[in-house]
């Protein structure tokens, strides 16, 4: 065994590949710190290209780099029952990081679904028909009440951008994110950031792609946005939301996203700029968190808490018991049960108190 490789390190000093690890962190660009945030979540390189809309080789590529940066340290790959070796790779946050930088990393992604992003802009010139020619994204053609030609083109989603649609009327382009689309966003203000930036340039590969074909565009740049953007949490039918509409003012319940994702679900929705689903958003990573640190925060207490309980015996116990279930890993409600048992008992042992004093005359307010 090599000693210096397994030597202690002094309370307050870092390792070089700890200090090496911060500073390698602090350098990752926002596309490469939201890559580190899912595979901190457990997820393969396919799942976070899937949903980051980024290529697999590119996955492939950053996973290395926070390999070599020391951020991540790969699971050893389990095998099937079948025997077979499981190819897809887990990793984990590299153990001289854990509980420095850990928050940091794996920021919650927010769990609203921003969509209903759309702009219209003017066609101030155009040189000629629109080109219909596959290699320019064309996707379709219609006629609008059988007037004049309408053109559809098609931009799949890279990059961490969601897939855009542009509708082509005469003198306008309509732009706008498709139907079904989920941003991996820290913040729904981060999610329509993402959302109008891929709608712009959308818009302007849409004009270069024309030009290639012989079509000039000249078309305003900043355009204008075609009602609010929407923000939805998806939710069960059978759930308290799923049989009546909301009575909170702004918000609402759409059944439409079943084409979207499924029998049996139903969104609540309201304005991304409004403040109801910002407190549902706070209080959904408020739950998280509580559950993440709700132990340390017993056990931290605990000990000072038995402290003053040693002088009321019968309840002694009961603590011990609580603490053993805190300790021994039971799941939250658990937990929370044994907790509220607990206290239960105390406020009984108190009244029974109360009323054995005022027996003998003694007023507990005034004490």
């Amino acid at each position: 065994m090599n000693p210096r490789k397994h030597r202690q390190v002094p309370a307050g000093q870092q390792t070089f590949a700890e200090i090496n690890g911060i500073s390698k962190f602090h350098s990752l660009t926002d596309n490469q710190r939201r890559i580190l945030s899912l595979v901190a979540c457990k997820l393969t390189q396919s799942e976070i290209a899937k949903k980051l809309k980024f290529s697999p080789s590119y996955i492939c590529q950053v996973i290395k780099k926070l390999e070599t940066y020391n951020l991540i340290k790969k699971l050893e790959t389990q095998r099937t029952k079948e025997g077979q070796r499981e190819y897809n790779n887990f990793y984990e946050l590299s153990p001289e990081l854990k509980g420095r930088i850990r928050k940091e990393i794996q920021q919650p992604f927010t769990p609203v679904r921003v969509h209903y992003i759309i702009r219209k802009f003017k066609i101030v010139n155009q040189s000629g028909p629109v080109s219909k020619d596959k290699r320019a994204s064309y996707h379709k053609s219609w006629f609008m009440r059988g007037k004049s030609e309408r053109f559809k083109f098609w931009y799949p989603g890279k990059a961490g951008l969601p897939q855009v649609t542009i509708d082509v009327h005469p003198k306008t382009i309509v732009a706008y994110v498709d139907k079904g689309q989920t941003i991996v966003a820290r913040s729904m203000e981060e999610a329509e950031q993402l959302a109008w930036y891929a709608l712009y340039q959308a818009k302007d590969r849409f004009i270069e792609q024309q030009q290639l074909f012989g079509v000039s565009f000249e078309i305003e740049n900043v355009g204008q946005q075609i009602g609010s953007a929407h923000g939805g949490l998806l939710l069960h039918e059978d759930g308290p939301f799923g049989k009546e509409q909301p009575v909170t003012p702004d918000v609402w319940i759409d059944r439409s996203v079943k084409k979207e994702v499924g029998e049996g679900y139903c969104e609540v929705e309201s304005f991304t700029n409004g403040p109801h689903l910002t407190r549902v958003e706070k209080a959904l990573f408020a739950m998280e968190d509580l559950e993440d640190t709700m132990p340390d925060r017993i056990r931290t207490a605990m000990p000072e808490a038995l402290q003053a309980l040693e002088k009321v015996g019968p309840l002694t116990a009961e603590v011990h018991t609580v603490l053993a279930h805190i300790q021994s890993g039971q799941t939250v409600d658990s937990r929370l049960n044994q907790m509220i048992l607990m206290f239960g008992d105390m406020l009984k042992q108190q009244h029974d108190i109360i009323d054995m004093l005022a027996k003998r005359g003694i007023n507990i307010e005034n004490k």
